[in-house]
């Protein structure tokens, strides 16, 4: 598959991503030995835990208010200044390339896909599977046509799934406005990304920090 083609940086050597402050990435073989080492004790979880929990967002939060929804994992619904902003939305059963494996829902997500509001803008944070969902953001692009906002080379991976998505890739510390006084910035953090055997952080990752309103939002 394509991957980010770019000029070199003090976190891109040409080919690969880095974190000029972190910790050297684990060895695949550091990797198999921690999922299916023997020492490793695993829990069994339940097939299904449903949450009591349900949320029904207003159409809109405006002014300086701004409404947070936990959605699950890593995925928010955060209203502020008129704009729905969407974090790693997923809605998907798996966390997988694959439908009948990897990583399982073993509850609904907070906000039922039908009760979502118009969602303007979604902000994805780098490419592992649990984070970026090609089947969510093409479902909210059909739905609304947000715009989806995200470090480089992960909007290849968007479009290589679905052309449509409105994908804009950004660097670490540049500033994108998302209108209404909203604003977010991409600031280097500590993960990795991949979604193959040989694409190990061909593709960069963030956090956001968002200027609203209400003030700041990490």
């Amino acid at each position: 598959m394509k991957t980010y083609d770019g000029p070199v940086s003090d976190h891109f050597d040409g080919l690969h991503f880095f974190d000029p402050d972190g910790s050297p990435p684990k060895s695949l073989g550091e990797v198999l030995r921690w999922q299916f080492g023997g020492r490793r004790k695993r829990e069994v979880w339940p097939e299904w835990a449903p949450s009591p929990h349900a949320d029904t967002p207003p159409p809109r939060v405006e002014g300086d208010k701004v409404r947070l929804c936990f959605v699950g994992h890593a995925s928010w619904l955060i209203q502020t200044g008129g704009l729905n902003i969407l974090v790693d939305p997923v809605w998907s059963m798996r966390a997988s390339p694959f439908s009948f494996a990897g990583p399982k829902r073993h509850n609904d997500p907070g906000i039922a896909f039908e009760k979502l509001p118009k969602i303007d803008v979604v902000l994805v944070s780098h490419g592992h599977y649990d984070h970026l969902d090609v089947a969510t953001l093409s479902k909210l692009t059909s739905a609304f046509g947000p715009r989806v906002v995200t470090p480089l080379g992960n909007d290849i991976t968007m479009r290589a799934s679905d052309t449509a998505i409105k994908a804009e890739a950004f660097d670490w510390y540049q500033r994108v406005e998302l209108g209404n006084g909203v604003a977010a910035a991409l600031v280097p953090t500590r993960p990795w990304s991949a979604r193959g055997l040989f694409d190990r952080n061909k593709a960069l990752w963030a956090s956001f920090v968002l200027e609203t309103p209400a003030g700041k939002l990490y």
